[in-house]
């Protein structure tokens, strides 16, 4: 099956808290359901970020983060 892996997603610094990262990562893991058909998606990034991408479903796995589709 088809994997998406997410890397450096950012937001301008004085645009951020306005709710674009997050529907930057809704729009990414819709298309990776949607249109690529993957089973899940993986991620890199810092220890402090995660809590971020926690409320989005992902949590940490073998190093890395990961959000079960299917």
């Amino acid at each position: 099956g088809h994997v998406a892996h997410i890397e450096d997603v950012s937001v301008r610094e004085g645009h951020q808290g306005k709710g674009i990262g997050k529907k930057l990562m809704e729009r990414i893991i819709q298309e990776a359901k949607k249109t690529y058909n993957c089973y899940k998606v993986l991620l890199d990034c810092t220890p402090e970020l995660r809590p971020f991408y926690n409320k989005f479903g992902f949590k940490e796995w073998e190093g890395t983060m990961r959000l079960n589709l299917k």
